[in-house]
């Protein structure tokens, strides 16, 4: 009887290769492959990177929310498929942001700007959002006499993995697309004029694009939300598969609890929610709170993995 188990095998290789895609070849069992170890998630929250991008004498440039280190990457990332930032355009100036990404979702967070050319200008101002391709730089140009400070999340990491590049603006399924301010308060108006379902996970608005207008989504990896709390109101505990990347439009006196543990919010932070954790949102405070919230969820629900469910 043998002494070894199989986990004891050392990964193996071709005996007597006789070609270079033989000696490429690598061999595991059940009992390694499976051993892989990965660091999880981080439930982090980004304050200081906020702060340092809506400082008056911020300079033109970009801020990443970066976990990378964390999570073992090479290059940035806010989680695995997801690379959160803030990136800040003096008046006057313009920023070329190369982002290796299929999907790039901007919302504006202050002042105003410009992105595009010819016919598919698109003009933002505070509180609109819009969608661009990432397969190629995106010039972003601030108008105006004060910064302009964007949020910009892409799915870069993801491609980085994949080893993929993303289809060019001709071949690719994501277009520029304008969601303004005004138009995303009169829906969120609309919505709060109807009555809501006991089984809905709150009030939100899911952004959605013309050519993705079948999976009710706005890209075909990233997700868009604009999530509500009402003053004294708290969600009910719940988990899904993908992550969460949240920005904090609104939340004095929030406050969310994730895995047992409670996370205070700060408004325009970027905060993290890690994949199938229990959570939950609270709002102590007097106003409406408003949560931006990007999520890798549509390759989930592609796969039948949402994994969404209520404790």
């Amino acid at each position: 009887m043998s002494t070894i188990t199989m986990r004891d095998i050392p990964v193996q290789k071709n005996s007597a290769p006789a070609t270079d895609a033989q000696k490429a070849a690598r061999y595991y069992n059940s009992g390694t492959a499976f051993q892989l170890e990965q660091s999880a998630v981080p439930p982090a929250t980004f304050v200081n990177e906020a702060k340092k991008a809506l400082d008056p004498d911020a300079r033109t440039g970009i801020i990443y929310c970066d976990s990378s280190a964390a999570l073992g990457l090479n290059d940035p990332a806010t989680t695995p498929n997801v690379l959160a930032r803030y990136v800040v355009v003096r008046p006057g100036e313009q920023l070329k942001l190369a982002a290796a990404a299929s999907t790039m979702i901007f919302y504006c967070i202050t002042g105003s700007g410009q992105v595009g050319d010819g016919d598919a200008v698109i003009e933002w101002q505070t509180g609109d959002v819009f969608l661009m391709p990432g397969d190629q730089a995106i010039c972003l140009r601030s108008r105006g006499d004060r910064n302009t400070v964007l949020w910009a999340v892409g799915d870069d990491p993801l491609l980085r993995f994949m080893d993929l590049n993303a289809k060019s603006a001709a071949e690719s399924s994501i277009a520029p697309v304008h969601y303004p301010a005004k138009e995303i308060r009169r829906q969120m108006d609309l919505i709060y004029s109807a009555e809501q379902e006991a089984d809905t996970a709150g009030r939100a608005i899911i952004f959605s694009s013309e050519n993705h207008d079948a999976s009710r989504n706005i890209a075909p990896v990233l997700t868009l939300a604009l999530n509500t709390l009402d003053p004294g109101m708290e969600t009910r505990p719940h988990r899904h598969n993908s992550v969460a990347v949240m920005l904090v439009l609104a939340g004095k006196n929030c406050h969310s609890v994730v895995d047992g543990y409670i996370k205070e919010w700060s408004e325009l932070s970027t905060t993290i929610t890690p994949p199938f954790a229990w959570h939950s949102h609270h709002n102590n405070g007097g106003v409406r709170a408003e949560l931006l919230i990007v999520q890798d969820g549509d390759i989930f629900t592609h796969a039948r993995v949402n994994g969404f469910s209520f404790a």
